[in-house]
């Protein structure tokens, strides 16, 4: 289906497009490789969805990509793996990874890394936040839900006895 040269090619249409930017709101990474970087030129973002972007992550060997590609724009974090360093930079992170050894097991151990490490303390806070929310709201309640629980015991107490 797709032309003989490497260009882009699209073989969706505008509503197709917006299930993809819905899609990718409900995941936390797309990962793409270099290939498809320079031929594409992907931003990777939900443009045609409200929500939120997804990590972008590209496995550049050899660091051969220009900064001028869209996956490098300021809409969302882009990590790249790669044989050469370790870096960080605005949004860009480099993760250096060795190519010798099995590269996805390298890479799903660094982004479960990268989610106890950003996402564990977001998901603390969220709980906490629930329950101080929770702890408020029985506070506030407290005289109704006093009156509630004596009702509701009172029923039960009836029912089976």
């Amino acid at each position: 289906i797709a032309p003989l040269e490497p260009k882009q090619f699209w073989l969706t249409n505008e509503q197709s497009r917006k299930l993809v930017h819905k899609w990718r709101n409900e995941e936390q990474a797309v990962l793409i490789g270099r290939k498809t970087v320079e031929i594409d030129n992907p931003q990777l973002n939900v443009r045609f969805w409200k929500g939120k972007n997804p990590l972008r992550i590209t496995v550049d060997k050899n660091l051969e990509l220009n900064r001028s590609y869209s996956i490098f724009n300021s809409d969302a974090l882009t990590l790249v793996f790669n044989q050469r360093e370790n870096s960080a930079i605005g949004n860009i992170e480099h993760v250096k990874i060795d190519f010798s050894k099995n590269i996805q097991s390298q890479i799903l151990q660094t982004l479960l890394t990268l989610t106890w490490t950003f996402y564990l303390p977001m998901l603390i806070l969220k709980v906490l936040q629930t329950k101080v929310l929770q702890f408020l709201t029985l506070q506030t309640m407290n005289g109704k839900l006093q009156v509630m629980l004596e009702m509701y015991k009172r029923f039960i107490l009836k029912k089976f006895h």
